[in-house]
Protein backbone atom coordinates (compact mmCIF):
# COMPACT_ATOMS: atom_id res chain seq x y z
CA UNK A 1 0.00 0.00 0.00
CA UNK A 2 2.69 2.08 0.81
CA UNK A 3 4.30 2.01 -2.45
CA UNK A 4 0.34 2.31 -4.52
CA UNK A 5 0.24 6.30 -2.73
CA UNK A 6 3.90 6.47 -3.41
CA UNK A 7 3.10 5.68 -7.03
CA UNK A 8 0.43 8.02 -7.06
CA UNK A 9 1.94 10.86 -5.68
CA UNK A 10 4.79 10.40 -8.19
CA UNK A 11 2.20 10.63 -11.01
CA UNK A 12 0.57 14.21 -9.56
CA UNK A 13 3.71 15.65 -9.49
CA UNK A 14 4.77 14.42 -12.86
CA UNK A 15 1.44 15.90 -14.30
CA UNK A 16 1.92 19.04 -12.22
CA UNK A 17 5.24 19.54 -14.39
CA UNK A 18 3.84 18.60 -17.61
CA UNK A 19 0.98 21.05 -17.53
CA UNK A 20 2.80 24.38 -17.66
CA UNK A 21 4.99 22.94 -20.18
CA UNK A 22 2.16 21.45 -22.25
CA UNK A 23 0.62 25.06 -21.94
CA UNK A 24 3.74 27.08 -23.15
CA UNK A 25 3.65 24.74 -26.30
CA UNK A 26 0.33 25.53 -27.19
CA UNK A 27 0.49 29.27 -26.87
CA UNK A 28 3.68 29.40 -28.83
CA UNK A 29 1.97 27.43 -31.29
CA UNK A 30 -1.00 29.96 -30.99
CA UNK A 31 1.05 32.69 -31.44
CA UNK A 32 3.10 31.02 -34.21
CA UNK A 33 -0.10 30.60 -36.09
CA UNK A 34 -1.44 33.84 -35.40
CA UNK A 35 1.85 35.53 -36.55
CA UNK A 36 2.18 33.39 -39.87
CA UNK A 37 -1.88 33.95 -40.15
CA UNK A 38 -0.67 37.78 -40.40
CA UNK A 39 1.98 37.62 -42.29
CA UNK A 40 0.09 35.70 -45.03
CA UNK A 41 -3.08 37.85 -44.86
CA UNK A 42 -0.44 40.98 -45.07
CA UNK A 43 1.20 40.09 -48.07
CA UNK A 44 1.25 42.56 -51.20
CA UNK A 45 -0.89 40.07 -53.20
CA UNK A 46 -3.78 41.28 -50.97
CA UNK A 47 -2.98 44.98 -51.13
CA UNK A 48 -5.31 47.09 -52.86
CA UNK A 49 -5.22 49.79 -55.90
CA UNK A 50 -4.44 53.30 -54.90
CA UNK A 51 -7.36 55.20 -54.84
CA UNK A 52 -7.97 57.58 -58.24
CA UNK A 53 -6.56 60.84 -55.80
CA UNK A 54 -3.30 59.11 -54.73
CA UNK A 55 -2.41 57.78 -58.44
CA UNK A 56 -2.99 60.95 -59.60
CA UNK A 57 -0.22 62.52 -57.28
CA UNK A 58 2.57 60.21 -59.21
CA UNK A 59 2.39 62.47 -61.90
CA UNK A 60 4.37 65.28 -61.10
CA UNK A 61 5.31 69.13 -62.64
CA UNK A 62 8.61 69.81 -62.66
CA UNK A 63 9.39 73.82 -61.48
CA UNK A 64 9.45 76.18 -64.25
CA UNK A 65 13.27 77.19 -65.57
CA UNK A 66 12.67 80.89 -66.49
CA UNK A 67 12.28 83.45 -64.26
CA UNK A 68 11.57 81.87 -60.82
CA UNK A 69 12.28 82.70 -57.49
CA UNK A 70 12.55 78.96 -56.29
CA UNK A 71 15.29 78.75 -58.65
CA UNK A 72 17.20 81.51 -56.76
CA UNK A 73 16.21 80.55 -53.59
CA UNK A 74 17.34 76.80 -53.83
CA UNK A 75 21.11 77.81 -54.98
CA UNK A 76 20.79 80.45 -52.15
CA UNK A 77 24.06 79.52 -50.55
CA UNK A 78 26.09 78.62 -53.23
CA UNK A 79 29.30 79.62 -53.37
CA UNK A 80 30.62 83.29 -53.32
CA UNK A 81 31.85 82.70 -57.19
CA UNK A 82 28.88 81.07 -58.14
CA UNK A 83 25.30 82.65 -59.79
CA UNK A 84 22.80 81.21 -57.46
CA UNK A 85 19.68 80.56 -60.38
CA UNK A 86 22.67 78.50 -62.30
CA UNK A 87 23.39 76.43 -59.26
CA UNK A 88 19.40 76.37 -58.50
CA UNK A 89 18.91 74.74 -62.47
CA UNK A 90 21.25 72.26 -61.85
CA UNK A 91 19.92 70.93 -58.89
CA UNK A 92 16.63 71.06 -60.35
CA UNK A 93 18.10 69.19 -63.37
CA UNK A 94 19.58 66.51 -60.86
CA UNK A 95 16.33 65.87 -59.08
CA UNK A 96 14.52 65.32 -62.28
CA UNK A 97 16.86 63.20 -62.99
CA UNK A 98 16.48 61.23 -60.00
CA UNK A 99 12.01 61.34 -60.47
CA UNK A 100 12.10 60.38 -64.33
CA UNK A 101 14.43 57.41 -63.55
CA UNK A 102 12.14 56.02 -60.19
CA UNK A 103 14.93 56.49 -58.26
CA UNK A 104 14.71 58.42 -54.46
CA UNK A 105 14.29 62.16 -55.63
CA UNK A 106 17.23 63.46 -53.43
CA UNK A 107 20.81 63.87 -53.35
CA UNK A 108 23.69 62.89 -51.42
CA UNK A 109 25.97 65.72 -48.93
CA UNK A 110 28.45 65.37 -51.88
CA UNK A 111 26.32 65.70 -54.91
CA UNK A 112 24.69 69.33 -53.04
CA UNK A 113 27.95 70.25 -52.14
CA UNK A 114 29.17 69.96 -55.88
CA UNK A 115 26.37 71.53 -57.41
CA UNK A 116 26.34 74.69 -54.86
CA UNK A 117 30.63 74.69 -55.00
CA UNK A 118 30.35 74.50 -51.13
CA UNK A 119 29.40 73.12 -48.39
CA UNK A 120 26.13 75.03 -47.81
CA UNK A 121 26.90 77.35 -44.80
CA UNK A 122 25.75 80.64 -44.80
CA UNK A 123 28.60 81.77 -42.84
CA UNK A 124 29.41 82.42 -39.36
CA UNK A 125 27.85 85.87 -38.80
CA UNK A 126 24.94 83.77 -37.41
CA UNK A 127 26.57 82.15 -34.20
CA UNK A 128 27.14 86.09 -33.34
CA UNK A 129 23.05 87.18 -33.26
CA UNK A 130 21.69 85.01 -30.48
CA UNK A 131 18.33 87.14 -30.93
CA UNK A 132 17.52 85.09 -34.60
CA UNK A 133 16.66 82.53 -32.21
CA UNK A 134 13.79 84.76 -30.71
CA UNK A 135 10.36 82.98 -32.13
CA UNK A 136 8.17 86.51 -33.19
CA UNK A 137 4.73 84.82 -32.70
CA UNK A 138 5.75 83.94 -29.13
CA UNK A 139 7.78 86.94 -27.95
CA UNK A 140 6.68 90.54 -28.54
CA UNK A 141 9.93 92.22 -28.62
CA UNK A 142 12.25 90.25 -31.18
CA UNK A 143 12.13 92.97 -33.67
CA UNK A 144 13.31 95.27 -31.05
CA UNK A 145 15.97 93.16 -29.38
CA UNK A 146 17.61 92.28 -33.00
CA UNK A 147 18.13 96.00 -33.78
CA UNK A 148 19.70 96.36 -31.14
CA UNK A 149 22.00 93.46 -31.11
CA UNK A 150 22.85 94.12 -34.98
CA UNK A 151 23.99 97.38 -34.15
CA UNK A 152 26.42 96.76 -31.49
CA UNK A 153 28.08 93.50 -33.13
CA UNK A 154 30.89 93.21 -35.68
CA UNK A 155 29.05 91.89 -38.99
CA UNK A 156 32.04 92.57 -41.39
CA UNK A 157 31.62 89.30 -43.72
CA UNK A 158 32.24 88.78 -47.35
CA UNK A 159 30.05 85.85 -47.05
CA UNK A 160 27.16 88.02 -45.37
CA UNK A 161 27.76 90.72 -48.18
CA UNK A 162 27.31 88.26 -51.01
CA UNK A 163 23.82 86.61 -49.63
CA UNK A 164 22.55 90.06 -48.48
CA UNK A 165 22.72 91.08 -52.73
CA UNK A 166 20.75 87.74 -53.34
CA UNK A 167 18.33 88.99 -51.27
CA UNK A 168 17.94 91.67 -52.81
CA UNK A 169 17.65 89.58 -56.40
CA UNK A 170 15.28 87.74 -54.45
CA UNK A 171 12.59 90.24 -53.28
CA UNK A 172 12.12 91.49 -56.90
CA UNK A 173 10.94 88.57 -58.51
CA UNK A 174 7.03 88.00 -59.37
CA UNK A 175 7.32 84.51 -60.17
CA UNK A 176 8.11 81.12 -57.30
CA UNK A 177 7.38 77.60 -58.41
CA UNK A 178 8.42 74.40 -56.53
CA UNK A 179 7.35 72.14 -58.58
CA UNK A 180 5.44 69.34 -57.45
CA UNK A 181 8.54 66.76 -57.96
CA UNK A 182 9.26 65.52 -54.27
CA UNK A 183 9.24 63.05 -51.88
CA UNK A 184 9.95 62.35 -48.44
CA UNK A 185 14.12 63.17 -49.17
CA UNK A 186 13.87 65.70 -51.27
CA UNK A 187 15.45 69.21 -50.25
CA UNK A 188 13.79 72.18 -50.15
CA UNK A 189 15.17 75.83 -50.97
CA UNK A 190 17.21 77.75 -48.14
CA UNK A 191 14.66 79.34 -47.13
CA UNK A 192 15.77 79.17 -43.25
CA UNK A 193 18.66 81.35 -44.26
CA UNK A 194 16.84 83.51 -46.36
CA UNK A 195 14.76 84.37 -43.37
CA UNK A 196 17.92 84.98 -41.15
CA UNK A 197 19.28 87.33 -43.71
CA UNK A 198 16.18 88.89 -44.63
CA UNK A 199 15.54 89.88 -40.90
CA UNK A 200 19.17 91.42 -40.87
CA UNK A 201 18.80 93.36 -43.96
CA UNK A 202 16.11 94.75 -42.24
CA UNK A 203 17.60 95.41 -38.51
CA UNK A 204 20.17 97.32 -40.66
CA UNK A 205 17.65 99.63 -42.58
CA UNK A 206 15.92 100.13 -39.20
CA UNK A 207 18.93 102.43 -37.68
CA UNK A 208 20.24 103.80 -41.20
CA UNK A 209 17.39 104.41 -43.29
CA UNK A 210 14.37 106.80 -43.58
CA UNK A 211 11.02 105.89 -42.33
CA UNK A 212 9.18 105.76 -45.80
CA UNK A 213 12.69 104.07 -47.23
CA UNK A 214 12.49 101.32 -44.39
CA UNK A 215 8.78 101.18 -44.81
CA UNK A 216 9.35 100.59 -48.43
CA UNK A 217 11.45 98.12 -47.58
CA UNK A 218 9.85 95.84 -45.05
CA UNK A 219 6.42 95.87 -47.63
CA UNK A 220 8.95 94.08 -50.09
CA UNK A 221 9.61 91.55 -47.90
CA UNK A 222 6.22 91.00 -47.04
CA UNK A 223 5.15 90.81 -50.78
CA UNK A 224 8.24 88.05 -51.25
CA UNK A 225 7.23 85.76 -48.16
CA UNK A 226 3.00 86.02 -49.19
CA UNK A 227 4.52 84.76 -52.64
CA UNK A 228 6.31 81.72 -50.98
CA UNK A 229 3.28 81.67 -48.85
CA UNK A 230 0.69 81.61 -52.18
CA UNK A 231 2.90 79.02 -54.16
CA UNK A 232 5.20 77.21 -52.42
CA UNK A 233 4.25 73.38 -52.15
CA UNK A 234 6.13 71.75 -49.14
CA UNK A 235 4.36 72.42 -46.06
CA UNK A 236 7.64 73.58 -44.64
CA UNK A 237 7.94 76.09 -47.53
CA UNK A 238 5.10 78.07 -46.54
CA UNK A 239 5.33 77.42 -42.36
CA UNK A 240 8.56 79.42 -42.68
CA UNK A 241 7.05 82.12 -44.57
CA UNK A 242 4.49 82.72 -42.47
CA UNK A 243 7.25 83.18 -39.60
CA UNK A 244 8.96 85.79 -42.03
CA UNK A 245 5.79 87.24 -42.22
CA UNK A 246 5.62 87.59 -38.56
CA UNK A 247 9.05 88.74 -38.47
CA UNK A 248 8.44 91.76 -41.11
CA UNK A 249 5.43 92.78 -38.90
CA UNK A 250 7.17 92.86 -35.81
CA UNK A 251 9.69 95.05 -37.79
CA UNK A 252 6.80 97.52 -38.82
CA UNK A 253 5.44 97.64 -35.25
CA UNK A 254 8.83 98.41 -33.80
CA UNK A 255 9.22 101.35 -36.51
CA UNK A 256 5.89 102.51 -34.90
CA UNK A 257 6.52 102.24 -31.18
CA UNK A 258 9.67 104.17 -31.95
CA UNK A 259 9.55 106.59 -34.32
CA UNK A 260 6.35 109.53 -34.60
CA UNK A 261 5.37 108.25 -38.37
CA UNK A 262 3.64 110.91 -40.41
CA UNK A 263 0.24 109.86 -41.47
CA UNK A 264 1.60 109.86 -44.88
CA UNK A 265 3.85 106.47 -43.64
CA UNK A 266 1.34 105.44 -41.33
CA UNK A 267 -1.39 105.31 -43.90
CA UNK A 268 1.17 103.80 -46.20
CA UNK A 269 1.54 100.86 -43.67
CA UNK A 270 -2.26 100.75 -42.98
CA UNK A 271 -3.35 100.17 -46.48
CA UNK A 272 -0.55 98.14 -47.43
CA UNK A 273 -0.34 95.27 -44.70
CA UNK A 274 -3.66 93.90 -45.82
CA UNK A 275 -5.32 90.39 -44.65
CA UNK A 276 -3.82 87.19 -46.80
CA UNK A 277 -6.01 86.82 -49.85
CA UNK A 278 -8.22 83.50 -49.69
CA UNK A 279 -5.64 81.91 -52.10
CA UNK A 280 -2.48 82.93 -49.03
CA UNK A 281 -4.86 81.13 -46.24
CA UNK A 282 -5.38 77.50 -48.48
CA UNK A 283 -2.38 76.09 -47.50
CA UNK A 284 -4.01 72.68 -48.94
CA UNK A 285 -1.25 72.36 -51.89
CA UNK A 286 1.21 71.60 -48.94
CA UNK A 287 -1.08 68.64 -47.59
CA UNK A 288 -1.33 67.28 -50.89
CA UNK A 289 2.43 67.36 -51.35
CA UNK A 290 2.48 65.28 -47.82
CA UNK A 291 0.46 62.71 -49.52
CA UNK A 292 2.48 62.51 -53.19
CA UNK A 293 5.54 62.46 -50.46
CA UNK A 294 4.44 59.21 -49.13
CA UNK A 295 3.59 58.44 -52.59
CA UNK A 296 6.72 58.98 -54.44
CA UNK A 297 9.03 57.47 -51.81
CA UNK A 298 10.14 53.63 -52.44
CA UNK A 299 9.75 52.90 -48.50
CA UNK A 300 6.73 54.39 -46.34
CA UNK A 301 7.55 57.37 -44.65
CA UNK A 302 4.89 56.76 -42.36
CA UNK A 303 6.00 53.62 -40.86
CA UNK A 304 8.94 55.24 -39.49
CA UNK A 305 9.45 54.04 -36.07
CA UNK A 306 6.87 51.31 -35.81
CA UNK A 307 7.81 48.47 -34.46
CA UNK A 308 8.94 45.10 -35.82
CA UNK A 309 5.34 43.44 -35.36
CA UNK A 310 3.28 46.22 -36.84
CA UNK A 311 5.55 46.19 -39.72
CA UNK A 312 4.58 42.54 -40.19
CA UNK A 313 1.05 43.92 -40.55
CA UNK A 314 1.48 46.79 -43.16
CA UNK A 315 -0.02 46.92 -46.90
CA UNK A 316 1.39 49.95 -48.39
CA UNK A 317 -1.49 50.93 -50.72
CA UNK A 318 -3.97 50.02 -47.52
CA UNK A 319 -2.44 52.39 -45.22
CA UNK A 320 -1.91 55.13 -47.90
CA UNK A 321 -5.21 55.17 -49.00
CA UNK A 322 -6.45 55.04 -45.16
CA UNK A 323 -4.41 58.01 -44.83
CA UNK A 324 -5.35 60.13 -47.55
CA UNK A 325 -9.22 59.57 -46.69
CA UNK A 326 -8.91 59.89 -42.97
CA UNK A 327 -6.37 62.74 -42.38
CA UNK A 328 -5.57 64.37 -46.13
CA UNK A 329 -9.05 65.08 -47.39
CA UNK A 330 -11.01 66.44 -44.00
CA UNK A 331 -8.08 68.87 -43.69
CA UNK A 332 -7.80 69.68 -47.44
CA UNK A 333 -11.98 71.14 -46.21
CA UNK A 334 -10.78 72.57 -43.04
CA UNK A 335 -7.72 74.54 -45.02
CA UNK A 336 -10.06 76.30 -47.48
CA UNK A 337 -12.23 77.84 -44.90
CA UNK A 338 -12.25 81.47 -44.28
CA UNK A 339 -11.15 82.96 -40.72
CA UNK A 340 -14.65 83.11 -39.61
CA UNK A 341 -15.96 79.87 -40.95
CA UNK A 342 -12.47 78.19 -39.05
CA UNK A 343 -13.18 79.44 -35.73
CA UNK A 344 -17.02 78.52 -36.16
CA UNK A 345 -16.55 75.04 -36.62
CA UNK A 346 -13.69 74.26 -34.40
CA UNK A 347 -10.99 74.08 -37.16
CA UNK A 348 -7.91 73.70 -35.08
CA UNK A 349 -9.19 71.08 -33.03
CA UNK A 350 -8.11 67.15 -33.86
CA UNK A 351 -9.03 64.99 -36.08
CA UNK A 352 -11.25 62.42 -34.78
CA UNK A 353 -8.82 59.54 -36.26
CA UNK A 354 -10.29 57.12 -33.03
CA UNK A 355 -13.75 57.59 -34.47
CA UNK A 356 -13.54 54.17 -36.18
CA UNK A 357 -14.41 50.71 -33.68
CA UNK A 358 -13.60 48.48 -36.56
CA UNK A 359 -10.06 48.13 -36.01
CA UNK A 360 -8.65 45.19 -38.47
CA UNK A 361 -7.72 42.24 -36.32
CA UNK A 362 -4.66 41.12 -38.44
CA UNK A 363 -4.87 42.57 -41.98
CA UNK A 364 -3.06 45.87 -42.47
CA UNK A 365 -3.36 46.37 -38.67
CA UNK A 366 -0.06 47.79 -38.60
CA UNK A 367 -1.25 50.36 -41.20
CA UNK A 368 -4.31 51.30 -39.02
CA UNK A 369 -2.44 52.19 -35.71
CA UNK A 370 0.04 53.59 -37.58
CA UNK A 371 -2.66 56.40 -39.53
CA UNK A 372 -4.89 56.10 -36.22
CA UNK A 373 -3.04 56.29 -33.67
CA UNK A 374 -0.25 58.85 -35.34
CA UNK A 375 1.78 61.86 -33.49
CA UNK A 376 0.76 64.94 -35.96
CA UNK A 377 -1.36 67.72 -35.32
CA UNK A 378 -1.92 68.97 -38.92
CA UNK A 379 -4.77 71.33 -38.20
CA UNK A 380 -2.34 73.21 -36.23
CA UNK A 381 -0.89 74.04 -39.32
CA UNK A 382 -3.88 75.56 -40.67
CA UNK A 383 -4.13 77.45 -37.71
CA UNK A 384 -0.74 79.10 -37.01
CA UNK A 385 -1.94 80.33 -40.67
CA UNK A 386 -4.92 81.62 -39.46
CA UNK A 387 -3.40 83.24 -36.40
CA UNK A 388 -0.91 84.92 -39.22
CA UNK A 389 -3.89 86.75 -41.10
CA UNK A 390 -4.99 87.91 -37.83
CA UNK A 391 -1.63 89.40 -37.05
CA UNK A 392 -1.29 91.50 -40.40
CA UNK A 393 -4.86 92.77 -39.03
CA UNK A 394 -3.48 93.71 -35.65
CA UNK A 395 -0.59 95.81 -37.41
CA UNK A 396 -3.19 97.89 -39.90
CA UNK A 397 -4.90 98.49 -36.87
CA UNK A 398 -1.44 99.92 -35.22
CA UNK A 399 -1.14 101.96 -37.96
CA UNK A 400 -4.13 103.58 -37.95
CA UNK A 401 -3.93 104.65 -34.10
CA UNK A 402 -0.42 105.91 -35.72
CA UNK A 403 -2.58 108.08 -37.80
CA UNK A 404 -4.60 109.26 -35.08
CA UNK A 405 -2.53 110.15 -32.10
CA UNK A 406 -4.38 112.87 -30.62
CA UNK A 407 -7.75 110.90 -30.39
CA UNK A 408 -8.88 108.22 -27.99
CA UNK A 409 -7.51 104.96 -28.19
CA UNK A 410 -10.41 102.97 -26.88
CA UNK A 411 -12.67 104.53 -29.27
CA UNK A 412 -10.46 104.21 -32.43
CA UNK A 413 -10.03 100.10 -31.56
CA UNK A 414 -13.92 99.56 -31.22
CA UNK A 415 -14.74 101.80 -34.30
CA UNK A 416 -12.18 100.63 -36.98
CA UNK A 417 -12.89 98.39 -39.67
CA UNK A 418 -9.55 96.58 -39.28
CA UNK A 419 -11.40 93.65 -36.20
CA UNK A 420 -11.25 90.42 -35.19
CA UNK A 421 -11.27 87.93 -38.38
CA UNK A 422 -12.80 84.92 -36.15
CA UNK A 423 -15.52 86.93 -34.75
CA UNK A 424 -15.86 90.27 -36.43
CA UNK A 425 -15.62 92.00 -33.32
CA UNK A 426 -12.60 94.87 -32.17
CA UNK A 427 -9.65 93.64 -31.59
CA UNK A 428 -9.46 93.42 -27.39
CA UNK A 429 -7.20 96.31 -26.03
CA UNK A 430 -5.30 96.44 -22.49
CA UNK A 431 -4.81 99.89 -22.27
CA UNK A 432 -2.65 99.37 -19.30
CA UNK A 433 0.28 97.58 -21.07
CA UNK A 434 -0.06 98.71 -23.96
CA UNK A 435 -1.27 95.54 -26.41
CA UNK A 436 -3.48 95.04 -28.98
CA UNK A 437 -4.71 91.05 -29.73
CA UNK A 438 -7.21 88.53 -29.95
CA UNK A 439 -7.09 85.03 -28.61
CA UNK A 440 -5.05 82.82 -30.81
CA UNK A 441 -6.21 79.40 -32.63
CA UNK A 442 -3.05 78.03 -32.76
CA UNK A 443 -2.30 75.47 -29.60
CA UNK A 444 0.49 73.88 -29.73
CA UNK A 445 3.88 74.10 -27.96
CA UNK A 446 6.07 72.58 -25.84
CA UNK A 447 6.66 73.35 -22.19
CA UNK A 448 9.12 75.27 -21.36
CA UNK A 449 8.21 77.12 -24.60
CA UNK A 450 5.79 79.50 -24.00
CA UNK A 451 2.16 79.87 -26.36
CA UNK A 452 1.64 81.96 -28.98
CA UNK A 453 0.83 85.41 -28.38
CA UNK A 454 -1.74 87.20 -31.21
CA UNK A 455 -1.00 90.75 -29.96
CA UNK A 456 1.07 93.35 -30.33
CA UNK A 457 2.28 96.30 -28.43
CA UNK A 458 1.47 99.86 -29.12
CA UNK A 459 3.27 103.04 -28.40
CA UNK A 460 0.55 104.77 -25.51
Amino acid sequence: MARGYGASGNWRKSMSLRWPFRSMIVVFAACTVVAIAAWLVNRPIFDQSLIDDLQALKTARAPALERNAYLVALGFLAADRMDPESAGKAIVAALNARYETGQPIALSSEERDSLLGTNGGPGTWQSRLKTLKCVARVELDCADRLIAEVASVDLSEPRLDVLSGRLEILLHQERLDEGQRRDIHTPIAAYGAIRDIARVSLARSFRKDSDAAFIARALDHLRFWKLVLRNGQALASKMIAVAAIQDTLDFLSALMRERALTPADAGVIEHSVTPMTPQELDISDAFLTEARNQVLSDDLPLAEGASRIDRLMILRNETLNDYFVSVIQPILLRAKLSPAEFHRAGGNRPLNLYARHDAPLLFNRGGYRLVHHMEWDPEQFLARTQDQNGRLVLVALQAELEKDLGLNREVIVNSSSHRNPYTGEPMRLDAKSGVIGFQCMHTAYHPPAQPDQCAIRIDL
